[in-house]
């Protein structure tokens, strides 16, 4: 593997560490928070009961309903915190390319792509606990039906990132192209089974295959 080509993702850790610790301070409601992002990602939203969200959160029957007083509305803040952590980590990826030596004058897209595309596919070869099972807002679209507001939430943050991804993308030759494929080569890495003998080559692959896709299309 090619040693260079990784090395600023690994310079990114500490901006983006920085910027998780500024999260909501724990709680209650933050502790039952944080067990269902684990067990709904982990096992799925439909299997996962209130009843063993309480035990092991450590919390009182009243005081989980007090917070949550419905299953949907805690899959609904579950989305809501899921969607916080991914842009804590995509904005802070891009706050830690600007600081790096050689970028006075700010990255370019293709730059900010590939520091992007590469921080996910660290992740995702540190076994990310929260990769593991693909993405989590196409996890839940799978598993509610379009009405819910959880389902319709995750909806929202994909077009987001769609969006996002677009701006940073308006002055490339082609943004819509590059929208897309950038998207897609994303949902590729998250998508890429960590457990397989050969996941570390395929998710290689895909970078090589980002920095092709991207050559023509980004200054």
């Amino acid at each position: 593997m090619d040693i260079q080509r990784w090395e600023p993702s690994r310079q990114l850790q500490a901006a983006i560490q920085q910027k998780q610790k500024r999260g909501p301070a724990g709680g209650p409601r933050q502790r039952i928070l944080n067990m269902a992002t684990h067990e709904f990602y982990r096992k799925g939203i439909r299997v996962t009961g209130i009843d063993s969200l309480i035990k092991m959160s450590d919390v009182a029957k009243a005081t989980f309903y007090r917070y949550f007083p419905t299953k949907d509305d805690l899959i609904f803040a579950y989305v809501e915190e899921s969607s916080r952590h991914y842009w804590l980590w995509f904005e802070g990826t891009l706050e830690g390319l600007e600081g790096l030596e050689g970028q006075e004058d700010g990255s370019s897209p293709k730059e900010q792509f590939m520091g992007l595309i590469s921080s996910l596919v660290e992740r995702k070869m540190n076994k990310d606990h929260l990769l593991n099972r693909g993405c989590p807002f196409l996890n839940v679209i799978l598993e509610t039906p379009p009405e819910h507001p959880a389902h319709q939430a995750a909806l929202a943050h994909l077009q987001k990132v769609c969006s996002r991804i677009s701006e940073m993308a308006y002055e490339s030759r082609d943004s819509t192209q590059v929208t897309s494929r950038v998207f897609l080569l994303m949902q590729a890495i998250t998508h890429t089974p960590c457990h397989l003998p050969d996941s570390e080559a395929l998710l290689d692959d895909v970078v090589r295959a980002a920095t092709l896709l991207l050559e023509d299309l980004c200054y």
